[in-house]
């Protein structure tokens, strides 16, 4: 076996990253995965950004639902695959359509993954760090009674 050339050992760790963004918003992503998308990737090649969308795709999204946080984070990280270290706590554009709602939890949860991947100082994590006032705010119970759990 050879070892990689350059681009295409780039185009490899890049499809990790990718699929590790993808994990950490919640697609159920596997090592088996990974490799099967850098191996779906190389079969077809990359002769344009269409091609490499349509191989990852093929390989990451299994159900309708998971299409749109696999569309937003396609578009996002592939312009640029160092965004995860620029949007630290800046929420994903959401794409307009019917169910809104959803498309929002999907970015939040995009977000939270890109900026738990990232690796900043402690000292700009403290700096950054927003304080809230907590009166006349809920019980715990109260929280938990309201709080849906499929969207965790």
């Amino acid at each position: 076996m050879q070892a990689p050339s350059g681009n295409q050992g780039r185009i490899a760790e890049n499809i990790m990253y990718f699929a590790r963004l993808l994990r950490s918003a919640g697609l159920p992503v596997g090592p088996g995965k990974v490799l099967d998308a850098i191996s779906a990737v190389r079969l077809v090649g990359i002769g344009g950004q269409e091609d490499l969308y349509w191989s990852l795709f093929s390989q990451f999204v299994n159900r309708n639902d998971q299409r749109e946080l696999f569309n937003q984070a396609f578009h996002i990280f592939w312009r640029n695959p160092h965004i995860m270290e620029r949007l630290m706590g800046a929420m994903l554009p959401t794409i307009k359509i019917e169910q809104e709602e959803e498309l929002e939890e999907m970015s939040r949860r995009l977000s939270e993954a890109m900026s738990n991947g990232s690796s900043t100082s402690n000292s700009e994590a403290a700096s950054n760090k927003v304080e809230f006032d907590a009166s006349f705010t809920f019980s715990e119970k109260e929280v938990l009674q309201e709080k849906d759990f499929e969207k965790m």
